[in-house]
């Protein structure tokens, strides 16, 4: 959970966003993020009724509720800016199933994941979000182990607007399952990849069990109170006893029905009922406890494991994040067009002002060097050895050089202003056009410009295109069809064009 020195640097211009990890329960919300030194932590209790079974029973108060987080974060004044955060659904029903495929790669790869995806599917997939990631690579029996995840899609969706409304950016949305054993891998204590472990989660939710093979979660099992309780009023110490031996038997039986390993141990993260759900393991099961514990120098409740694991997420650069998202495509497009937004941002505000501290850096070495220039001027009447005349010649090449350099600082000054409002050009076209933009690359004035992106459709690219075609300061436009890769889920393209030479509007 280390950060390198260039992110640590771009997070404190602000360059990298900072995303945290929210967790939605039923009973609470809770919100973890790294501030380069420890992770911060915001809670708040949600009212009775709000979110039910992971269901949003009351949309309005929620909203509210998600207000009242957002302001506590960042302050009442800061109410407009966005927070980044990977969702953690910590009530709702995710399915999850690991499927195995033969060593396959590129194109092969993806059509077998997506029509096994859709084979085993729990919901009608065009109801549903779904996602995938390895598991394992079993190099004996030559296979890929593939965990997939399913969601309801309107649940998901009718959060995810919720979050929007209140100020919340989603960058992912994952399972609790998932945060759990993302958090086990990275900072568990004691934690060995090697040996396949069961982890049982007590806590607000309800019963949740995960089976972790060679580091990955495997299996997951959740069991909400609600469900638990069914038409009681409340759950009785006899219905909590049998629904704790009842789970753990099956999720045990499960296991020693597909894998060989033998396993020690069950890692138990309680948030209450410990010492009861330890002696109830321990009189109808015969094997070894271990409190889920951290090995970091930071003290963290239980309560906040599932958020936690949501933070650690959220410290992986986006381009090396390939865990599963149970999020719709419109989301992770406004996400991508917020990132291109504020690096323009950053650059708008950064080269003015690093252009005029270096302008008065100059100015003020000009000045001194000037004073110097006089000086000097006075005494080259009484000089009269060639060597000291010499060397008032260096110096006097010396004050031309610098000259030259501040009248060049003030051309590139000039330039970057005119990159800033081409760049948003580029900006506004995308957010116009559906298209997005992935890399940016400028070498020099003198060569052309590289744009990498993808789009929803061929249409949409050339619509992208026509507008560039219409701005005066770009020229030279060239998208080969060589550099069109279409697929059903769009265009990925990448073109080139050179700036033309025209003042700044």
């Amino acid at each position: 959970m280390k950060q390198n020195s260039l992110a640590k640097l771009l997070s404190f211009l602000r360059a990298k966003p900072m995303i945290g990890g929210l967790e939605i329960a039923d009973t609470a919300l809770r919100f973890v993020v790294w501030d380069g030194k420890t992770f911060q932590m915001t809670g708040l209790k949600l009212l009775p009724g709000v979110v039910v079974g992971g269901q949003l029973k009351d949309k309005e108060r929620f909203i509210a509720a998600l207000k009242m987080l957002h302001a506590q974060i960042l302050g009442e004044k800061k109410h407009r800016t966005k927070i980044n955060a990977i969702i953690s659904l910590s009530s709702i029903g995710v399915y999850t199933q690991v499927f195995t495929l033969p060593f396959i790669e590129g194109e092969s790869l993806e059509k077998a994941v997506q029509l096994n995806i859709q084979m085993i599917s729990p919901l009608d997939f065009s109801e549903a979000y779904s996602g995938w990631q390895f598991a394992n690579k079993d190099e004996d029996k030559v296979r890929l182990e593939i965990l997939s995840a399913f969601a309801n899609k309107g649940v998901v969706d009718e959060f995810s607007g919720a979050l929007h409304v209140a100020g919340f950016l989603v960058v992912a949305v994952e399972s609790r399952a998932l945060s759990l054993s993302r958090l086990l891998k990275e900072a568990g204590a004691g934690f060995d990849p090697t040996r396949s472990e069961v982890v049982m989660s007590v806590d607000g939710s309800g019963l949740d069990f995960l089976i972790i093979r060679h580091g990955q979660l495997h299996f997951d099992y959740f069991n909400s109170w609600h469900d638990i309780q069914g038409e009681s009023k409340e759950i009785s110490p006899d219905a909590f006893r049998a629904a704790v031996i009842r789970n753990l038997h099956q999720v045990l039986n499960f296991y020693n029905s597909h894998w060989q390993e033998p396993l020690d141990e069950i890692i138990l993260a309680t948030t209450g009922f410990h010492d009861e759900v330890v002696k109830i393991i321990q009189e109808n099961f015969s094997i070894k406890i271990r409190d889920f514990e951290l090995n970091t120098s930071q003290t963290v409740a239980p309560d906040w494991f599932v958020a936690l694991g949501s933070a650690v997420r959220g410290l992986i650069p986006r381009r090396s994040d390939k865990e599963i998202s149970l999020l719709g495509v419109d989301a992770q497009e406004e996400f991508g067009r917020e990132q291109v937004l504020g690096f323009l941002r950053f650059w708008q505000v950064l080269m003015p002002a690093a252009a005029a501290i270096f302008m008065i850096a100059f100015a003020g070495v000009y000045f001194s060097l000037s004073n110097i220039d006089e000086n000097l001027e006075a005494d080259v009447a009484s000089v009269n050895r060639g060597e000291q005349a010499q060397e008032m010649r260096g110096i006097e090449s010396q004050i031309s050089e610098f000259n030259r350099a501040v009248t060049l600082l003030s051309s590139v000054e000039k330039a970057a202003t005119l990159k800033t409002i081409l760049l948003q050009k580029i900006s506004d076209f995308s957010g116009r056009t559906g298209v997005m933009i992935s890399r940016i690359y400028y070498q020099s004035a003198n060569s052309p410009i590289m744009i990498s992106g993808s789009a929803r459709s061929p249409d949409d690219l050339l619509a992208f295109k026509k507008l560039l075609e219409g701005e005066p300061t770009v020229k030279n436009i060239e998208l080969p069809p060589s550099s069109v890769q279409v697929s059903p889920q769009g265009a990925v393209f990448s073109m080139s064009f050179s700036e033309a030479q025209a003042s700044p509007r």
